[in-house]
């Protein structure tokens, strides 16, 4: 692992941290150029406020200023130059004065956790509300029989939804798809560390020679992919597999929700990769945008990769969810085992055996173990299955699923025997098929 990685990924979330973003508005707009500022070349796509998207119509763009709640004797009892939390994203202007019973109506806590911030949304009912911790809300309770004033310096206007996105190309035409969520403001693994570690991911890719085009989209949660998918319906079909990244700087084991399907490359490549059948559930229309690419008309070969589950993360949505809950070698990790996933994608290639009849004497091509290239007797395992499998019909996820050696393991050895002339590139190598495409389109 590389520690440095895992700090640059910390500090650019630093940055994000404090910027209010919302579905719409100027800090999203701030956080992509923060984006671009760390070395992506981001594209940034508007779309018109009062534009229809499918079922959706694009909402006006929400600004925000100052936000409080004043006790009678001019105390700020919550104070949104404190924590943007404070608001519920969305609310509309509101400046007046107003009993206690009137204004609980309007409060929102976190009872199990006294000292969190709730957060809450409102785009498509225009109301308004505070979110504030228990002991604010209790502090506040005994002075009940007090006017407060509350005053939401926020409006709607006529704008745009913002999302960016970077484009590495390949070989082929066919798109590996990253989809990170932008919207949610000062929570750090839902979603600064999907943010992050998709920059850092996008940032080591882009120096490499690559086969699949890589397509990385930092856009706010459902309407935001509904406007990538409303915008891009002519690619659909060259997605070859994806992954919405969220929840990856915290200390749980990661886990992978399949694409709808539960049999696309990436369900079978995630599976090998990690292993262990508790760490990958089945597709539900449920969570994150992976359900968007999951609806009938789409079907995309697209999962979600998550440290422990969202539903039991214990900070979900409040401000607990800070930069102290998450962890830089825990981000560090999360990109390591993407960049396995990649460098999975890009050799899962269709070998052909040059001596078929009968095994090579392994000394002739250097193969034997130590003082040989082979360092184990498990890279001595996989050799012989090699020389018994690569008849050019299986690829090395084929053969991984077969074995049940890694596939990481597989392609060392493939490389290593290719290297020695034991094993050619099968000239009909159709490892680019999946389930959702009738055929490779390099």
């Amino acid at each position: 692992m590389n520690g440095h990685r895992g700090e640059n990924m910390m500090e650019l979330a630093q940055i994000l941290f404090p910027l209010h973003r919302s579905m719409t508005g100027l800090g999203n707009r701030q956080s992509l150029e923060a984006l671009s500022g760390y070395g992506l070349d981001l594209q940034t796509v508007e779309v018109p406020s009062g534009e229809q998207v499918f079922d959706w119509r694009v909402p006006d763009e929400w600004s925000i200023r100052d936000a409080f709640i004043e006790s009678a004797d001019g105390v700020r009892r919550v104070d949104y130059r404190d924590s943007n939390l404070h608001v519920v994203n969305g609310s509309i202007g509101v400046d007046t004065e107003m009993p206690w019973e009137e204004l609980r109506t309007h409060l929102h806590t976190c009872e199990s956790r006294p000292d969190a911030i709730p957060y809450k949304t409102s785009y498509f009912h225009r109301e308004w509300g505070f979110c504030l911790t228990q002991r604010q809300y209790e502090s506040m309770l005994s002075r009940k029989d007090r006017l407060f004033r509350v005053c939401i310096d926020a409006s709607y206007e006529k704008g745009s939804l913002t999302y960016g996105e970077l484009i590495l190309p390949g070989k082929c035409k066919e798109e590996i798809l990253f989809w990170t969520h932008l919207c949610h403001p000062s929570l750090a693994n839902d979603n600064l560390s999907g943010i992050a570690v998709a920059a850092e991911l996008a940032r080591t890719l882009a120096s490499q020679h690559l086969q699949y085009t890589y397509r990385f989209v930092f856009a706010p949660a459902t309407l935001g992919a509904l406007c990538w998918l409303s915008n891009n319906r002519n690619i659909a079909d060259r997605i070859y597999a994806g992954l919405v990244l969220t929840l990856l700087g915290n200390l749980e084991e990661l886990h992978y929700k399949q694409s709808p399907s539960g049999e696309a490359l990436v369900d079978r490549l995630m599976a090998t990769l990690l292993g262990d059948k508790q760490s990958v559930s089945r597709y539900e229309p449920f969570g994150y945008d992976e359900r968007q690419f999951g609806t009938l008309g789409f079907r995309l070969p697209i999962g979600r990769l998550t440290r422990g589950l969202p539903e039991v993360y214990a900070y979900y949505h409040s401000s607990d969810d800070n930069l102290a809950a998450m962890n830089a070698e825990q981000l560090d990790a999360a990109l390591e085992f993407l960049l396995c996933f990649c460098n999975a994608l890009e050799n899962n290639k269709k070998y052909l055996a040059t001596q078929q009849h009968g095994e090579p004497h392994l000394g002739s091509y250097g193969l034997r173990k130590s003082p040989g290239l082979l360092s184990n007797d498990d890279q001595q395992r996989v050799l012989f299955w090699m020389m018994h499998l690569c008849d050019g019909s299986m690829s090395l996820l084929d053969i991984a699923e077969r074995t049940g050696y890694s596939i990481t393991e597989i392609h060392e050895v493939a490389a290593m025997m290719q290297t020695v002339g034991l094993l050619s590139i099968a000239r009909n190598d159709r490892s680019r098929s999946n389930s959702y495409m009738a055929k490779a389109i390099c």
